[in-house]
């Protein structure tokens, strides 16, 4: 295996002995003098076999070197000579709910376990920039609620929503991946395909992921690392994306120097339809204001609600194929900027938080669900900015919808176990 030591190791005194530290992904790795001096073989890429053979200190040092490539220290060199950065990496500070990183022991046993993802991107908005903050905004907003488990049983101890005076997600693990990796200068392809790794990962460690942008062009990506996953366990279901948004999205996509679409979050459903032939349907949910006629859409794979027509959750059911795999897609923008204020691109008239909610979990609770993302929270405009607590709030009755559901058919088989 080829490897070359990342450019961004510091080496820091730690007590009696020395820190490597990477700090853009959180890792680090107590070491001797020797064992930071025998990373000096890799500065400019090298064989780590051909290093362990011509070398005895190397040799005796194998396991330092393979934690070295666990912490990033050491990173894989593809067939071009380039340094392959991981495709995430652990938040630094506070985590969503408090939860625990990715990791056997957090995941419980018979229930859903659902993944927090950050994508902090916004290069790709037409208006404020400031959604690669949002990831950050929803964690902390979350902060007040807290994970915790049983200290007896280690069963996660769910909540108690006060609003409708229930007990939710009791047992339900929750786990924060971390962010995608995007560091200046990282080519936009790069970005892409690292977002649609992490996904892709995600599903196959059977979790749900709750993905949280970044603008609404990451959208893209991640529909392909869902289609990934879902290859990889041999499934070739459908997938209905359910997308809340004051926009269509729809907007005319210029053909680049590479013959592809040019993607920006506010084209992101027309590449989408283009690209990407498992997304059979697209609802969009909470469209609203007035738009160029051109972006109305008239395509067979789309069904368009308006914010006067999305009230009743019977008739967008109707619009959601029972056998499709649904992703869901919420800007957050589809609820009224007196309520989500930080986002780059408002549109007033939206809906009231507690109504985009009722329809996220009830929808959830009606269909098959991989995952969610949502996208456009930017940093707080202020003190009382609540966007990211509406936020956090949707993904939270996202999972309780999911959850019920999954009881709701255990219960149901084993009914029929005892009938028969």
């Amino acid at each position: 295996m080829r490897l070359i030591k990342n450019p961004v190791v510091t080496l820091l005194p730690d007590g009696q002995g020395l820190l490597l530290r990477v700090a853009p992904f959180g890792t680090s790795l107590p070491c001797t003098p020797l064992q930071a001096s025998l990373l000096e073989h890799f500065a400019a890429g090298a064989d780590l076999d051909e290093v362990c053979a011509a070398h005895p200190r190397a040799r005796a040092a194998r396991a330092f070197f393979d934690a070295a490539v666990a912490s990033h220290i050491l990173l894989p060199v593809d067939e071009r000579g380039q340094a392959v950065q991981p495709a995430r990496a652990p938040v630094v500070g506070d985590t969503f709910l408090g939860a625990p990183g990715v990791g056997p022991a957090a995941l419980a046993a018979g229930e859903p376990t659902f993944a927090f993802l950050g994508v902090p991107w916004d290069r790709d908005v037409s208006g404020r920039a400031g959604t690669r903050f949002g990831p950050m905004a929803v964690r902390a907003a979350s902060q007040a609620w807290g994970f915790a488990l049983d200290p007896i049983t280690r069963r996660p101890l769910g909540w108690f929503d006060a609003a409708r005076q229930q007990e939710v997600l009791g047992g339900v693990a929750f786990v924060d991946a971390g962010d995608v990796v995007i560091q200046p200068g990282d080519a936009v392809d790069v970005v892409r395909e690292r977002v649609a790794r992490s996904v892709a990962d995600l599903i196959q460690q059977d979790t749900i992921p709750l993905v949280v942008g970044g603008d609404h062009s990451i959208t893209r990506p991640i529909l392909t690392g869902v289609v990934d996953a879902m290859k990889a366990f041999g499934h070739d279901d459908p997938i209905c994306l359910v997308h809340f948004d004051a926009h269509t999205d729809l907007g005319d996509a210029a053909v680049d120097a590479q013959g592809r679409l040019a993607l920006h979050h506010g084209n992101v459903m027309t590449v989408v339809l283009e690209e990407c032939a498992r997304v059979e349907r697209i609802v969009q949910i909470g469209l609203r204001g007035l738009i160029p006629r051109h972006h109305r859409s008239d395509h067979a794979r789309v069904a368009a609600v308006g914010i006067e027509q999305c009230h009743d959750i019977d008739a967008l059911l109707e619009l959601i194929p029972e056998g499709a795999a649904c992703w869901f897609s919420v800007d957050i923008d589809v609820v009224d900027p007196a309520f989500a204020p930080a986002t780059g691109t408002p549109v007033p008239g939206g809906m009231l938080p507690r109504e985009l909610w009722r329809l996220v979990e009830g929808i959830a609770r009606a269909r098959l669900c991989v995952g969610i993302d949502l996208v456009e929270v930017a940093e707080p405009t202020g003190p009382a900015d609540g966007t990211a607590g509406v936020a956090a709030t949707c993904l939270m009755r996202f999972c309780t919808g999911i959850v019920e559901a999954h009881r709701a058919a255990g219960a149901d088989d084993a009914i029929t176990d005892a009938d028969d």
